[in-house]
């Protein structure tokens, strides 16, 4: 291959690739012979050879040596048919070769740093696309994250002020249950006054009676003319002869009969006379018989008069608890 034809590959491998029907044989300069081809290339101008090395080239010959008649291409491709310059020093067109050859590989880096350049703009953009689309969601999720804590925040104040009225009202029902409280107080206090008082009154309608125990019942009894009152109570349960209540006309009578009862029943002791009370403070005086028992073997002055223990002249006060029992029997 001689060196026009490595031109016309290195011209055709720039602007365009030969089809294979179009082989291109080329002669001498001054050989009559020669083959027509037909060349199928991509619509650009001629490309002008020229060098850009960085050493001079030889000039070429301002004749420029006859190059092999081309066969014209078709009419659509903006294709030259003028003859390619033949170029007698190989190293010439090698060195030009290789100068537009770097300077199309600087081109393509051009283009390839560009289209990197491009390509990391675009991957930069749908980035920042995916970004809004998060973006918008989160937004979206935000307005209705605010939406729900707004129906929240409602709630709480529509809660907030319902149990401020609930507070409120639970103020006012307590403040009555305490002045309710405090009138049951008052109202309990004196019903215990009334109930001591009644208690007192009904003492003192008893003072003048006694109560005998221990007297057989006989048939067609009658009161004695000597009381102004006597009658029997109610059947007892424990099957004893049911107890005489005598009312005295006179308190010393009465009295005399009680100062009597220790010396007259001494070893009778199936028979008994006491003085009557309320069946409260007959309860109440019953509690404090052992109490009186145990100050009497103390050797203490000790007596029971109406609901109170009097021991030594002074009234007995129950000790509070936990005191030991040596204390209780003669403290008071």
């Amino acid at each position: 291959m001689d060196l026009s034809q490595v031109i016309s590959q290195a011209h055709e491998s720039f602007h365009g690739n030969i089809s294979p029907t179009a082989a291109v044989s080329f002669v001498e300069p001054n050989s009559q012979h020669f083959s027509q081809s037909i060349f199928q290339r991509p619509p650009v101008p001629p490309y002008p050879l020229q060098s850009t090395s960085v050493h001079e080239p030889q000039r070429i010959s301002q004749s420029p040596m006859p190059c092999p008649q081309i066969a014209p291409c078709n009419s659509g491709l903006p294709i030259s048919t003028a003859t390619l310059p033949i170029i007698s020093d190989p190293n010439v067109a090698i060195q030009m070769i290789f100068s537009n050859m770097s300077v199309m590989n600087q081109k393509l880096e051009s283009v390839n740093n560009t289209n990197t350049v491009i390509h990391q703009q675009l991957q930069k953009l749908d980035l920042l696309e995916d970004i809004s689309k998060k973006l918008q969601i989160f937004e979206k999720n935000m307005k209705e994250m605010k939406i729900e804590i707004n129906n929240i925040k409602a709630t709480q104040e529509q809660q907030a002020r319902t149990l401020a009225k609930e507070e409120n009202h639970h103020h006012i029902i307590e403040d009555r249950v305490k002045s309710m409280e405090q009138v049951n107080t008052y109202l309990e206090n004196e019903n215990f006054k009334l109930k001591e008082q009644f208690l007192r009154l009904q003492t003192h309608s008893m003072k003048y009676n006694l109560i005998f125990s221990g007297i057989k019942e006989q048939e067609n009894e009658s009161k004695e003319d000597t009381e102004s009152n006597v009658h029997r109570l109610r059947p007892r349960n424990d099957g004893k002869p049911r107890n005489i209540i005598a009312r005295f006309s006179q308190y010393d009578d009465h009295q005399r009969v009680l100062r009597a009862v220790p010396e007259k029943l001494k070893h009778k002791s199936r028979y008994s006379v006491q003085q009557q009370y309320p069946a409260e403070i007959n309860e109440r005086r019953r509690a404090l018989v052992p109490k009186l028992k145990e100050f009497q073997r103390a050797r203490r002055n000790a007596r029971i008069v109406y609901d109170q223990l009097i021991v030594d002249g002074q009234p007995y006060e129950p000790p509070p608890r936990g005191v030991p029992p040596e204390q209780q029997v003669h403290g008071h």
